[in-house]
């Protein structure tokens, strides 16, 4: 019996000193906690603690920031958090930072309601607006294409808006006008043909390498490969009067580089598709008051405030100088980062 006595009260001691260390461990989760937060608060004495612990779910996410016009406008392509509330455009605020060649620090600030230092009003990316052009992506690459790559999981390197689809066929080591890349390199073109009237048509896209075209959403011409510059016909197709999204894909593997697309009715001649007959969403009019979570929305960012353009692309471009952008949500979270402008020309991805 004693013997029993003794086992038993061993095993009660054990349970005891599983839950001492329990509460030791759990105590020192809790310290360590608060040690980062304090640590967090003492570095960035404006914010709280709230601030802090809000930012991973109360934010808005940046997909995109890229050179607007060169000069002193940044675009900037952001979404709020998928578990952030909805926010009135005078709730959300962008700060611009930087510190100039002559060591001054330069500070600008605004709302996302259009008002604030001369920003342009935010639009939602959708189809109801459009004007002239063709939103072009590139996507840089070091070797290897010899067809037309996935970059569906990649973000573009190079964004521009060309007039048509009308780049001549030129040699090894030259571009075509507003592009840097001459080989190894993808693109893709979207947009809108504008279809004078209804009718067949018939598309015809030369290519040197590869390429593939898309109206409404299906394959109309195959051209892919590695080739030189080839041109492929899409048969006649039915199309009624009006806009008709458009895509091309396509791939520059090395030596000559070209891409043409034509057109032909009744009432067309073969032709380059003319410049007016190609459109690019570019949303629906201005003046958002309310932005949700999960839709992607557009900002152009104008920097030129009373004629000061310092931390504009091409003064941090120029003196080789770090921007840092902020964004808030009032109440909420921030997304802060810092960059260089590597290049200065329009469409030129920042992060």
């Amino acid at each position: 019996m004693r013997r029993r006595i003794i086992d038993d009260e061993g095993s009660m001691g054990v349970g005891a000193l599983i839950v001492f260390i329990a509460m030791i461990l759990l105590s020192s989760i809790i310290l360590a906690t608060m040690i980062l937060i304090a640590e967090k608060l003492a570095q960035n004495p404006q914010e709280s603690g709230l601030d802090s612990l809000r930012s991973i779910t109360d934010k808005i996410i940046v997909n995109e920031m890229y050179v607007r016009d060169g000069f002193d406008n940044y675009g900037i392509v952001f979404q709020l958090a998928p578990s952030s509330a909805t926010h009135t455009a005078d709730e959300l605020y962008w700060i611009l930072q930087c510190t100039d060649e002559n060591g001054v620090f330069r500070n600008y600030g605004g709302d996302f309601t259009g008002s604030s230092f001369d920003s342009t009003n935010p639009h939602v990316f959708a189809n109801e607006s459009r004007q002239n052009g063709i939103l072009a992506r590139y996507y840089d690459f070091e070797s290897g294409l010899s067809t037309i790559p996935d970059v569906s999981l990649l973000a573009p390197d190079f964004i521009n808006h060309p007039t048509q689809i009308a780049f001549t066929n030129v040699g090894t080591g030259v571009t075509w006008p507003g592009i840097p890349y001459h080989e190894q390199y993808a693109a893709i073109y979207t947009g809108y043909i504008d279809i004078p009237a209804d009718g067949d048509y018939t598309f015809r896209l030369t290519s040197d390498d590869g390429s593939i075209m898309y109206l409404d959403g299906e394959i109309i011409i195959s051209n892919d490969g590695t080739h030189p510059m080839t041109e492929v016909s899409s048969g006649g197709i039915t199309l009624k009067a009006g806009f008709h999204s458009f895509q091309i894909d396509y791939f520059e593997g090395g030596v000559n580089n070209g891409l043409e697309l034509r057109w032909a009715s009744a009432a067309i001649v073969g032709q380059l598709i003319p410049a007016g007959n190609f459109y690019r969403s570019i949303g629906p009019a201005a003046g958002i008051t309310t932005f949700g979570p999960g839709i992607i929305y557009e900002l152009s960012l104008d920097q030129n405030i009373g004629g000061d353009v310092n931390c504009g692309p091409e003064h941090l471009y120029q003196n080789g100088l770090k921007g840092k952008i902020r964004f808030l949500v009032g109440g909420g979270g921030y997304t802060s980062e810092e960059f260089y402008v590597l290049n200065n020309q329009p469409g030129t991805r920042i992060f």
